[in-house]
């Protein structure tokens, strides 16, 4: 950095603030003390911390920027600072960047666990768990890779979207699969039972998906391309799930190994007691119920 010296007779002068030619820098030090728009900003009270700022080329792309961050790193570790802290956009983007792939990875996993832990609770089977589940990890590759396709970058908002399509990609395929086993125990075939399921859950599936996708599509009218990005390929990636579920969950459950279906029959189930008891408690107190829900 450079400081400027005003003459009577001739243009200002520059010079450097410190004369590195010379080892002893009190001079230079007690000349930059008395100018505090330089020592209040760039070095603190106490002389013990000084803030360095470097210029760079701007809007430099994250493997320059990566590059960057390593030299600096090297410097920092050659001359064995005490205390460092960075800021600046090439920080920031390589901090983003790791923070994002973070919390994807973390998202993603915590999706997997709830959804193969609710699968299990739901078929109590290793079939209901790995059909299921294949439609939903489909779901998720075939979103991702769209949006690579179309060379849409994965931004912080959107790191959330695989949790999202989990949710709906199952919702649809615990239907159909619920759906398909009820009609296992009344002995239709594997091909009738299916048939039978997306007639009877088909258009319920498909209404679910349509205003699931249009209620992400309203996400347009938000000023922020973030927020309109996130709503488009959300909505997206439900009308991909619901296309999965409804051209390869058929052939997974025609193709592969009939699951073993319970003889219990659905009256004897514990929740069906229960939900059976409290409906009935429901039509009988039909007018307390409408009273309290309307105060």
């Amino acid at each position: 950095m450079n400081e400027y010296i005003k003459t009577p007779f001739s243009p200002p002068v520059e010079r450097p603030l410190l004369n590195l030619d010379d080892n002893d820098f009190t001079k230079d030090s007690s000349r930059i003390f008395n100018k505090p728009d330089i020592a209040g900003f760039y070095i603190n009270a106490k002389a013990n911390a000084v803030l360095i700022s470097i210029r760079h080329q701007q809007f430099m792309s994250k493997k320059k920027c990566d590059l960057l961050k390593s030299n600096l790193d090297n410097l920092i570790a050659h001359f064995e600072f005490a205390d460092t802290k960075y800021a600046g956009r090439a920080i920031g983007m390589n901090y983003y960047i790791h923070k994002m792939q973070y919390e994807t990875g973390l998202f993603i996993g915590l999706s997997f666990i709830l959804v193969i832990g609710f699968l299990w609770l739901t078929f109590k089977s290793f079939w209901g768990v790995w059909v299921p589940l294949t439609i939903v990890a489909l779901s998720m590759v075939w979103v991702v890779g769209f949006m690579v396709l179309v060379g849409q970058p994965i931004n912080l908002i959107l790191t959330v979207l695989p949790s999202i399509v989990f949710v709906v990609a199952m919702s649809d395929v615990i239907h159909l699969v619920s759906k398909y086993l009820d009609e296992l125990r009344t002995g239709k075939s594997k091909l009738d039972a299916v048939k039978t399921a997306y007639k009877q859950v088909g258009l319920a599936t498909l209404m679910t998906s349509l205003t699931t996708a249009i209620g992400f599509i309203t996400l347009l009218t938000v000023n922020m391309q973030p927020v309109k990005d996130f709503g488009i390929y959300t909505a997206i990636g439900v009308m991909l799930a619901f296309a999965l579920a409804y051209t390869v969950l058929p052939g997974l459950l025609i193709y592969t190994k009939t699951p073993k279906i319970a003889d219990t029959s659905l009256t004897d189930t514990v929740w069906y007691k229960i939900l059976h008891r409290l409906f009935r408690q429901l039509i009988r107190k039909e007018n307390l119920f409408l009273s309290v829900r309307l105060l």
